[in-house]
């Protein structure tokens, strides 16, 4: 309820007469002066003082120590040191610091005497700081045998101990203590849920989008794709085709059902987590299974955020058509994909996993100026089972077959069954053995044919050593030698991760296994590498194989990453060298990402280059996106490939109506081709107060949206009455974030976009409101979103 609020201010205002200002000062004129007591005994001035911040080993433990520079360097306030790293040591009389450092029995005793008033710089004669005696660099080195610099540029005091300080272990305990909390998100303990019950069949919401191609050598194209997601028999229901010249509807139709535990607990007589029906991909297994898409079911009481096998994973998840995606590790650029796969979605293969927190981020853009956010958190480590706990998760799926229209069959070009085809079933199932050591045991079968080599059965054992993680795996399919595969990851102070991974195959059969491939070994260091008082993040990934036929391959891949300002770049160098009785081979490529807002603009660029056989440039594009206004949007592309010495230019413009959105594109190559094409999109929804369609833009059925209904509620009864009305142009404080949509003239507005899998905060601004002494009946609520 929003009521009317009439407040009576008293002020009460004591008047006091300035002293008068000197008639030749101006500022003095404006501001007046302070009354000076001529016969005070000086003290030092605060022109000389710093407030420095305070580093250990990388890590910012205070913002604002007090310092004064002296000619030999800087003058700490000890207080304020002593306190940031938490040691011991205080002043027991005037001058004279004592305590105790690392082990009681370890004392310290520190007499100080005030710099001479020579040694200052630029303040009036003084024996003594304002704080008393400071201490210096050189005695702390001194005393506490740190290393201890000054970076000016920064403002910065870098500490170095010989030894983890028990501050850092504090901190770091704290750390792991905050990432797995962070698993856990629940709603603002504050703010009413909002729940959003599963039903049994509800309104759908629709993404509709038609386009029409005209090229240069060809005869216009059509391409038409439907998206549609609602509540179906009390699961999330998504339904999507595709269809044009080349694609019938019914190859391309793809529907799955989905139900997962929002608030975690488990549900039904299996005690499952989440469950998932039809169109399913089911990710890959380190030696049993690669990934694989097609119709089938996973039931799993696993969270949905856990993975306990070091090595690697896939993100996926649905994009439109016209969007693109970038994928961030940690504000790192690591790569982008600009068209879906089969399945309608963006698919980022190989994403390395790493002991501890993994954070990523699915960065969408769409062609309309649309952003959206994607947070995809990993928690690798027997941390988040406790001991007797055991997890469990079961899986039937067709490969390459889905449920309507003829099988999808992806043949090779010699025309063989691909080797995720066929139907398999997989088991897992793992338990905590003690508080450090989980035990996983997997099984799969293949059901038909194609699948036969799946076959195969693995057991795994993963326990955390200190600050170290390691993993055995050993699988079989019972033709000959098991493959093993060892993996042993360990932090290397605070900014350095060491990861290695030896595999056998031995006679493993199976798809996960590398085509060619009888042993695998990789090296990984993680760090974080200072340059000019900013820290760049780089990965070193050394990768060896031996091949089938006594030849041998050496990939060492740096990637490195920088921000600078708004500026985000990642520099990747790779050295591949393969050897074989008649064959040697080395290479050396390179590839420049780089991302960047520019005032109104979106840059983002991309450069391929050689350097050996021989230095030259593979390839070079630019992007360039503006948003015009708030719905307009209009992006430019250039690219050239130096091989094949082809170069192209596109552009597009797009814009946002009420009702639907509305996109053109033209391009042109060097060859004297051009394409053109033009699309227009809608979105069909309920209206919520009506319970009418309505036509919406487009994109609400990949994400969560929320409805939310602004009125004066005078009489408090929750419901609009004849006598009350609705609110225009209040806006909403959504996770945090400020959203652009406010409330039309009939008090409701469509926030669409939303992340799914976690209740969100929804806040109405106060001030966005025409009348000051509204306020809401409630601070804010927390909503269950899901898809549709």
């Amino acid at each position: 309820m929003l009521t009317r609020l009439i407040c009576s201010l008293l002020f009460a205002c004591a008047l006091a007469a300035p002293a008068m200002p000197q008639a030749n000062d101006p500022f003095a004129l404006l501001f007046g002066e302070d009354e000076l007591d001529a016969g005070a005994a000086q003290s030092t001035g605060q022109d000389d003082l710093l407030l420095v911040r305070l580093s250990l080993r990388g890590r910012n433990v205070a913002d604002a120590i007090p310092t004064y520079k002296i000619s030999s360097g800087l003058c700490l306030n000890p207080e304020a040191f002593f306190e940031a790293l938490e040691i011991p040591v205080s002043e027991t009389e005037p001058g004279h610091f004592t305590g105790w450092y690392l082990a009681r029995d370890h004392t310290v005793s520190i007499k100080l005497t005030a710099p001479d008033a020579t040694e200052r710089v630029a303040v009036e004669p003084s024996t003594e700081t304002p704080f008393g005696p400071c201490l210096t660099l050189e005695t702390i080195k001194q005393h506490f045998e740190f290393d201890i610099d000054y970076d000016p540029s920064t403002l910065t005091v870098e500490v170095t101990p010989p030894i983890i300080l028990p501050l850092e272990a504090r901190l770091e305990r704290e750390a792991a203590r905050n990432l797995i909390s962070a698993m856990r998100e629940t709603a603002t303990p504050d703010y009413p849920i909002i729940d959003n019950p599963y039903r049994w069949i509800s309104w759908p919401v629709a993404d509709v989008n038609l386009d029409l191609r005209a090229a240069s050598a060809a005869e216009m194209a059509t391409r038409f794709s439907f998206e549609a997601a609602g509540d179906f028999l009390k699961t999330t229901a998504r339904l999507r085709t595709v269809s044009g010249n080349d694609t019938s509807l019914g190859q391309s139709l793809r529907l799955t059902l989905t139900r997962q535990s929002l608030a975690g607990e488990r549900i039904g007589p299996l005690l499952v987590r989440s469950v998932a029906l039809g169109d399913i991909a089911l990710a890959g297994d380190t030696l049993l299974a690669e990934g694989r898409s097609g119709r089938g079911f996973i039931l799993t009481n696993v969270p949905d955020v856990r993975a306990d096998i070091f090595d690697v994973t896939e993100i996926r998840g649905p994009l439109p058509e016209g969007w693109d995606a970038e994928l961030y590790e940690n504000g790192q650029l690591l790569a982008f994909v600009t068209e879906p796969d089969e399945n309608g979605d963006y698919l980022f293969e190989d994403v390395q996993l790493r002991p501890g927190f993994n954070r990523y981020e699915v960065r969408l853009f769409g062609p309309f100026g649309q952003t959206e956010t994607r947070l995809i958190r990993q928690f690798v480590g027997t941390d988040l089972q406790p001991e007797n706990e055991t997890l469990y998760s079961l899986a039937l799926i067709d490969g390459d077959s889905f449920l309507f229209g003829a099988d999808v069959r992806r043949e090779t070009a010699l025309n063989t069954t691909p080797r995720s085809a066929g139907q398999v079933a997989r088991a897992t199932i793992s338990r905590g053995l003690t508080g450090h050591l989980t035990g996983r045991v997997d099984g799969q079968i293949g059901l038909s044919n194609a699948s036969k080599r799946e076959t195969a059965g693995a057991v795994s054992l993963f326990a955390s050593l200190g600050t170290a993680y390691a993993s055995v795996r050993v699988a079989s399919d019972g033709q000959g030698a098991p493959a093993i595969d060892t993996t042993l990851q360990r932090r290397l102070g605070p900014a350095a991760l060491l990861s290695t991974q030896l595999t056998e195959f031995g006679d493993l059969r199976t798809s996960a296994r590398p085509e060619g491939v009888d042993r695998r070994a990789r090296l990984r260091l993680d760090a974080t590498v200072p340059f000019l008082a900013r820290p760049l993040p780089t990965q070193t990934d050394i990768e060896w194989l031996k091949l089938s036929g006594d030849a041998s391959r050496l990939d060492v891949t740096n990637r490195i990453s920088g921000a600078f300002r708004r500026s985000r770049w990642t520099n990747s160098l790779t050295y591949s060298a393969l050897s074989a009785p008649d064959l040697s081979e080395r290479a050396v490529r390179g590839d420049v990402l780089l991302s960047r807002p520019l005032r109104d603009f979106r840059v983002r660029a991309a450069l391929g280059y050689d350097i050996a056989p021989r230095l030259r440039p593979r390839n070079v594009s630019t992007s360039v996106q503006r948003q015009f206004g708030t719905t307009g949007f209009g992006q430019a592309n250039l690219a050239y490939d130096f091989q094949a010495s082809a170069a192209s230019a596109s552009a597009s413009w797009s814009r946002v109506f009420q009702r639907f959105s509305l996109a053109a594109t033209a391009g042109v190559a060097s060859d004297k081709s051009w394409t053109a094409g033009l699309r227009i999109g809608f979105g069909l929804s309920r209206h919520r107060q009506t319970g009418r369609p309505r036509l919406t833009p487009p994109g609400q059925t990949r994400s969560g949206s929320i409805a939310p209904f602004v009125f004066v509620d005078t009489n408090g009864n929750n419901t609009l009455d004849t006598d009350e009305r609705a609110l225009e142009g209040a806006s909403f404080l959504v996770a945090n974030a400020l959203r652009a949509e406010t409330t039309a003239s009939d008090g409701t507005a469509l926030i669409a976009g939303l992340q799914t899998g976690a209740p969100l905060s929804v806040e109405l601004q106060q001030s966005s409101l025409d009348d000051p002494f509204l306020v809401p009946r409630e601070r804010g609520y927390a909503v269950n979103v899901r898809p549709g």
